[in-house]
């Protein structure tokens, strides 16, 4: 057994001003005390405190900490200073990616802590309990054996390839103790109960209406069967479950405007009302009252975490109980709060108004606000001035947005001391640009896949025009380069990453091309090339087969001695020692083509006074384009003799093409660029550049299957023979068929309609050939029902009839129109 330490030293403090807030008496945070980074020696910014908890029954806080011995830190709740471990017997805590991550606490004082799993392949997550968090407790195995357990085994017909660890929360006592857990890889959560007080049987529950992640970094109990989930740059959920059918449902989308979009680890005392969450970009922690759930938070209250470094994992904890609040912000410190409570009315006041929106058709969109005062509230949201039936929540979704829902919209808000109204705000739905020259093959969205996820980890995706493969490298629980079929999307195999020769990079795995030959590369991102220590490398395989290996085609700096950033762009194209791979730097106005004399090994050519090096792709003969975010469309030709590039073409954003367009792809073949737009939502536009003397055509916008956020605007897009794929980081992947030569259907005209008494009427019409159109029949031109589909034949013309007994005198009228 290890031998623990028992400590009283000074407490180290630092200034914590309180964010200017609204003038109200709502609840108050008062700072007790904070820590910074570096006033203890387990709190620092090496990324490994990420687990605290409030002990309600001892008042003390318990922080786990993995620097040095990894262990959990018991520290008094008065002022801070540190009082001893708990007991970390390595016999028994072993198992998992950290043996230690996130700790929580019963209501009765019994301290659990659990490991982070995250391996795919076997989930090994492993739960300790700890009988209080008193000097001679001693941990035992709450959950899974030696090498831990599957919180999510007992969802039936399901992916359990999950990452368990980075979320937990704790209510209850003895035998009515529950642990809540969420996986930050799927839509998947799971409680713990148990019949004992000491060992627990996983509730595994499938979770309807998220994307995969979507309440991974953050959880916590709400009332009766409920609890909130959270992650970085998404919604705040409240989620229904039933643990009986492991299912749950959500009653409550709580978006960006109601709590800051940087909000991901959660904490919340359902019986005094509060939930509490921290932004671990703003560093801020936000009090919301929640008496009017599935309503929206309520603001109370915000203050600061002592200093403001980087939280690249999003991760931390929030603990609320006996009116304390307390929150560790990885590599940011520990703080604590009193809440002190108002006991005055009062009138709502909006914190956070609607805004204007523009957003595509079809798209899911929400208006909302957020408020402070005394619940309960009353909502009620009006259109053009007029009351709009049933919308009396502090959301106002469109689940499609349609022509018709555009206007201008405001709420008011009102409860028993007063009323709050919103300004005006303008809606505005623009209709999609469809084609029938596009046809969906078919689509995957994040979740569907292991390896399609919604945390940033794919990126890279490319057409195989010698297989007609799709590959997409994908970072997701290690580096996987999937090889998948162009037609239908079955997965067919990996490639190999073998990790002896993958070893460079911040991502060792990141953006993939394929050249004309069926030649596969690979690039790491370096956000220095210039250092030899994180210097940009190149990976071939010959084929995409699941015996090719890589080689190292290039490393080194391609920047001649400049710092840049490399990675985040690739093309390729050509064949054996014609070959050309193409790459451009993020962080300057650089791009860089490779060639090659034996097909395997490359060398730079560093062309410079380029834009854009997130979009990229090769165009006609020695031509390529560039995209960078909010940049315009730049055309260039380069030499590879004088090492230059002149800028040809530049298509300005807005304008000539959306500013929010990056990731591109080009076929020089058919003169077609598609771009990914990160919008509202995000999409698909193809444009035609076959003659790039012209302003780009725009052609057709396709919606991903998702529309989660996409920080970082990265991913890809890759034409093939009458096809297209694109690939948009968090929101899956779509594939198309090409057929330029198609006739867009226009709507058919009726140019006779013949009565045929006792058997029904027959209507000619002219129409676009062999196209599909609905025949409709109404009684009043209100209301219209189908009578039946039919296809035009290779004139368009034709005569389709409805055999139903008519009479001269019945009303009847009828049209066809496009499906």
């Amino acid at each position: 057994m290890n031998t623990r330490k028992s400590l009283n030293v000074l407490l180290t403090t630092c200034l914590l001003l309180s964010t200017p807030g609204l003038d109200t008496n709502a609840d108050e945070l008062r700072l007790k005390w904070n820590l910074p980074p570096g006033s203890k020696d387990f709190l620092a910014t090496d990324n490994a405190q990420r687990g605290a908890a409030y002990n309600p029954a001892s008042d003390n806080v318990l922080v786990v900490s993995r620097t040095g011995e990894t262990t959990v830190y018991v520290l008094s709740g008065a002022d801070g200073s540190e009082l001893y471990t708990l007991d970390n017997d390595p016999s028994i805590i072993k198992a998992g990616t950290f043996t230690l991550n996130l700790v929580g606490v019963a209501d009765d004082g019994v301290v659990y802590a659990g490991n982070l799993s995250t391996s795919a392949a076997n989930p090994n997550y492993k739960l300790y309990r700890w009988e209080d968090d008193s000097f001679n407790a001693f941990p035992i195995v709450a959950f899974g054996d030696d090498e831990g357990g599957d919180p999510g085994l007992s969802i039936p017909d399901a992916d359990n390839a999950q990452r368990w660890g980075d979320s937990m929360d704790v209510r209850g006592s003895g035998r009515d103790t529950q642990i809540l857990l969420a996986s930050r890889s799927g839509t998947q959560a799971s409680i713990l109960t148990t019949t004992d007080g000491e060992t627990f049987t996983p509730n595994a529950i499938l979770i309807e209406g998220i994307p995969a992640g979507g309440i991974g970094l953050g959880v916590a109990f709400g009332k009766g069967n409920t609890f909130y989930g959270s992650t970085v740059n998404g919604p705040v959920y409240l989620i229904e479950y039933d643990l009986n059918t492991g299912t749950g449902s959500v009653i409550g989308t709580y978006p960006n405007t109601i709590v800051s979009g940087g909000t991901a680890p959660l904490g919340s005392d359902p019986g005094s009302d509060y939930l509490a969450g921290l932004n671990v970009g703003t560093h801020q922690v936000t009090l919301f009252n929640i008496s009017d759930a599935p309503d929206a938070p309520v603001f109370q209250a915000a203050d600061s975490m002592p200093v403001s470094n980087a939280n690249a994992n999003g991760t931390g904890a929030v603990d609320v109980a006996n009116q304390v609040l307390i929150s560790l912000d990885t590599n940011n410190g520990l703080s604590v709060w009193e809440i002190v409570a108002s006991d005055e009315r009062l009138a709502p006041e909006i914190v956070t108004p609607p805004f204007s929106q523009s957003v595509l058709e079809t798209a899911s969109v929400a208006f909302s606000v957020a408020v402070t005062g005394t619940p309960p509230f009353n909502y009620q949201w009006f259109k053009d001035g007029q009351a709009i039936a049933g919308a009396n929540q502090s959301t106002l979704e469109f689940s499609k947005a349609a022509p018709k829902d555009a206007g201008f919209y405001h709420v008011e808000i009102s409860n028993e001391t007063g009323t709050a109204t919103s300004d005006e705000v303008e809606f505005v739905v623009n209709p999609l640009i469809d084609s029938s020259k596009v046809k969906e093959l078919w689509s995957l969205e994040p979740g569907s896949r292991s390896y399609l996820t919604t945390d940033n980890t794919q990126r890279g995706m490319t057409f195989n025009p010698a297989t007609g493969n799709i590959i997409i490298a994908s970072r997701s629980g290690g580096n996987h380069m999937v090889v998948l079929n162009g037609e239908t999307g079955e997965e067919l195999h990996e490639m190999d990453t073998d990790s002896s020769i993958l070893v460079q990079g911040l991502f060792k795995l990141n953006m993939i091309a394929s050249s004309d030959d069926g030649a596969v590369f690979a690039g790491n991102l370096t956000l220095n090339g210039s250092d030899t220590n994180t210097p940009y490398a190149l990976y071939i395989w010959t084929n995409d087969s699941a015996d090719a290996v890589p080689e190292i085609a290039f490393e080194g700096d391609p920047g001649d001695g400049i710092a840049e950033r490399w990675g985040d762009s690739i093309d390729a194209r050509g064949s054996g020692n014609e070959r050309q791979v193409m790459i451009g730097s993020r962080s300057g106005s650089k791009a860089v083509v490779f060639t090659t004399q034996d097909g395997i090994l490359f060398e730079p050519h560093l062309l410079e006074g380029t834009q854009g090096g997130i979009g990229l792709a090769f165009g006609k003969g020695d031509t390529f384009w560039t995209k960078a975010p909010g940049g315009s469309l730049n055309h260039y030709s380069f030499d590879l003799s004088s090492n230059t590039a002149t800028l040809l073409h530049q298509y300005q954003t807005p304008g000539e093409l959306p500013a929010a367009m990056v990731p591109i792809g080009f076929s020089p073949e058919t003169g077609l660029l598609a771009g990914i737009e990160i919008a509202t939502p995000d999409n698909l536009k193809i444009y035609d550049l076959s003659n790039p003397d012209q302003a780009p055509a725009l052609i057709i916008e396709k919606l991903f299957p998702t529309d989660n956020a996409n920080g970082n605007n990265v991913g890809a897009v890759s034409f093939g023979p009458n096809r297209l794929f694109a690939l948009n980081t968090n929101n899956g992947l779509l594939a198309f068929e090409l057929n330029l030569n198609a006739v867009d259907a226009q709507p058919a005209k009726l140019t006779q309609i013949t009565l045929m008494p006792n058997t029904g009427i027959t209507i000619q019409y002219e129409g676009t050939p062999n196209t599909e159109y609905v025949l409709e029949a109404s009684s009043d031109f209100l209301s219209w029902t189908t009578v039946q589909t039919f296809n035009t034949n290779e004139t368009g013309n034709g005569i389709v009839a409805e055999n139903d007994a008519r009479t001269q005198h019945d009303t009847r009228f009828y049209r066809i129109i496009l499906p």
